[in-house]
Parts: structure tokens; C-alpha cells; sequence
């Protein structure tokens, strides 16, 4: 039996107590607790300047898609139960939507698996206009809200190096603007100025060395990289946005001048300039890919959060709670035990 003395000592209850909390946690308790959750849709740039391995992890090169898929599986792992994630793969001039936002705790394997299987080679073209994919993604979230995990709270998280190929001609791109709300409120198409506003966030991957971009065969193997004669190295498309500036101009016969075209678009950094430009255009944010802490921090600010009251698993609670008792009672008898020998004992006197 326990004897009165033991039963008198806040040690002892201070100990079963820890020794109940941990024997709860064996039974998955769940407590409604109100917490935030996010929704987002992951753009990954898969052209074929994301094949350059321009970033290094523990020494060894690694790819810009590479990296900007493991920075995307590690965010959707740490995102809270709650929140729904969806992947979508941009070239080309356009998004195309792979998968639909999931709960990410349900369907935690099937993202992960889902992310691993990404691969350039699924590119249905090979162009990159990053402003009109960027658009294309604005317009097709905007439009698919209300449908499959997809609502106000969405927000479009879009990875990639920023390389247009060919270089574009700004006379003829879309404006990203014109889908903000209140932005540009009478121009046509644009939304009505008391929607929803567009959460959204560009991420900038590849250093900033412009390095060769590598280049592959019809079977995927690699056979070099592209040169200078190989790629655009300027806008040819339609009438140029400045004529005075275009060395051997003829309106009909010359738009776009006589001279060869000499560049460096056969190499590739990321184009920070050019996608902060179209973030501040969409009201978005912009991040350079270094840090996955800094990525995640910039992808759930309260703002963006839909706060649901949901069963949360209390079992990290009740375990730091049992923790601490289990300190608590050793420190305690330390503490008592050298007061006794500071108030009993007495050293010899010199």
C-alpha cells in the first residue's frame, strides 16, 4: 500500500499526473481548436533552362527544376492538416493544372509522389513566355474558384528562372495588372473592384551567373548546350515597341533591323528584374529560392490564412505538459536539497 507520508508529497501526485498525460497520448486525443490553413496552387517551371545545375546541396550540383521540387515538397510537408495543396507545370505560354488542391495530410504520399514524377520532359513545347504563363495561371484560378478545393483563399505560388525564349516583344504581352481588382478598373475584362483579391507569389530559382543552358536530343540524352546561333537573340515578332532604337529599321521589309543579332540568351540567370516587375504588375510577392524557411514564412501570412475550427491531435501538448512535471520533480528535490545543506551544515572554522 501507499503510505500517507508518500501520499502527502506533491512529488508523487506531480509524477502520476505525468504518467497519466503520457498514457493519453497512446489514445490519439483530438481537442477542436481554431488554427490557421492555407490553400495553394504550386506552378513549377519545367522549361529547359530549369535543367541548368546552377544550385549546389551538400556539394553536389543540382538543377534548378530539382531544387524548386524539393523546395515544394517541403513546403507542402510542413504545412498544417487543413490546408490543400495543388500542382500545376508551366511552358510554353501556358498552365496546365496536374493536380487539383488535396488536403495535404490525407494525401501527403500521393503529392510527394506526384512531385517526384515531375520532369522536363513532359514539356508540350518548347518556348518559355514566363508574363503569359504567369497570366494564364492568374485567369484559370480565378476562373476555376468555387471548383475542386479551389476558392478566395487560393493562392498561386509560381517557380521558375524567369528566361523568356524567344525574347519577347513587351508591345504584344498581356499586363498582369488588368486581373487585379480596382488595378485597372475600366478596362475591359477586369474584374469587378470589390472580388477577392489574387493571393500570389513569384519565386525566383537559378543563380546569378548566366551559365550555358544544356541541350538534349530527341531521346533525352544530353549532346552539349546551346550557342549563340541556336537560340533568338531578340524579339522578331510583329512591329518593335521603340523603332528609333533598332539599327537598319525599314517599316515593311526590316522591322526589326539588318544587322545580326548578338546576344547572350543562349546562357541563363534568373531574370530577378523581370520577375519582380511582373509581381509588382499582379500584386504579387516575389522571393529568390535560397532558403525553404524563407519560402514557407512567405506563403502563409495570416493574411492569406482561412481560419477553421477543426480535431486537432492535442498528443505534442500533452506530452510537453508531462515533460515538464517529470523536470519539475527532480529540480525541485535538488532545489530543497541544497537549502538543507546550506541552513544545517556548517564548514570548520579556519
Amino acid at each position: 500500500m501507499i503510505e500517507r507520508a508518500c501520499l502527502a508529497d506533491w512529488r508523487f501526485w506531480a509524477l502520476l499526473c505525468a504518467l497519466v498525460l503520457v498514457t493519453a497520448t497512446f489514445v490519439v486525443p483530438r481537442w477542436p481548436l481554431q488554427q490557421r490553413v492555407y490553400s495553394t496552387l504550386f506552378v513549377i517551371d519545367i522549361t529547359r533552362s530549369m535543367n541548368i545545375a546552377d544550385y549546389r546541396v551538400a556539394g553536389e550540383p543540382v538543377t534548378r527544376l530539382a531544387r524548386a521540387k524539393a523546395a515544394v515538397a517541403v513546403t507542402i510537408a510542413r504545412l498544417p492538416c487543413g490546408s490543400r495543396a495543388g500542382l500545376a507545370l508551366f511552358t510554353e505560354r501556358t498552365v496546365n493544372i496536374t493536380l487539383m488542391p488535396l488536403e495535404v495530410c490525407a494525401h501527403f504520399s500521393s503529392l510527394q509522389a506526384s512531385i517526384d514524377q515531375i520532369d522536363w520532359r513532359m514539356a508540350w513545347a518548347a518556348d518559355s513566355n514566363v508574363n503569359r504563363g504567369l497570366v494564364d495561371g492568374m485567369e484559370k484560378l480565378r476562373a476555376l474558384r468555387g471548383q475542386a478545393g479551389i476558392d478566395d483563399t487560393t493562392s498561386l505560388v509560381m517557380l521558375t528562372d524567369g528566361h523568356e525564349a524567344p525574347p519577347v516583344n513587351p508591345r504584344y504581352e498581356p499586363d498582369p495588372a488588368l486581373l487585379v481588382p480596382g488595378r485597372k478598373k475600366d478596362a475591359p475584362g477586369a474584374p469587378p473592384a470589390d472580388s477577392a483579391p489574387l493571393h500570389g507569389l513569384l519565386v525566383g530559382v537559378g543563380g546569378y551567373t548566366p551559365v550555358p543552358i544544356p541541350k538534349y536530343n530527341a531521346e533525352g540524352e544530353r549532346i552539349g548546350v546551346y550557342d549563340e546561333d541556336d537560340v533568338p537573340q531578340a524579339a522578331n515578332f510583329g512591329q518593335p515597341a521603340n523603332p528609333d532604337a533598332i539599327e537598319g529599321y525599314v517599316p515593311r521589309n526590316a522591322p526589326w533591323g539588318r544587322a545580326a543579332k548578338n546576344g547572350t540568351e543562349h546562357l541563363s540567370a534568373v531574370r530577378e528584374t523581370h520577375l519582380q516587375d511582373m509581381a509588382e504588375k499582379a500584386d504579387f510577392g516575389y522571393v529568390h529560392l535560397d532558403d525553404d524557411a524563407e519560402l514557407y514564412a512567405r506563403i502563409t501570412p495570416p493574411a492569406w490564412a482561412d481560419v477553421q475550427t477543426r480535431d486537432t491531435d492535442i498528443r505534442w501538448l500533452l506530452g510537453m505538459a508531462a515533460l515538464l512535471l517529470a523536470v519539475c520533480v527532480p529540480l525541485a528535490t535538488l532545489v530543497g536539497d541544497l537549502r538543507w545543506r546550506r541552513r544545517f551544515v556548517r564548514l570548520p572554522q579556519p
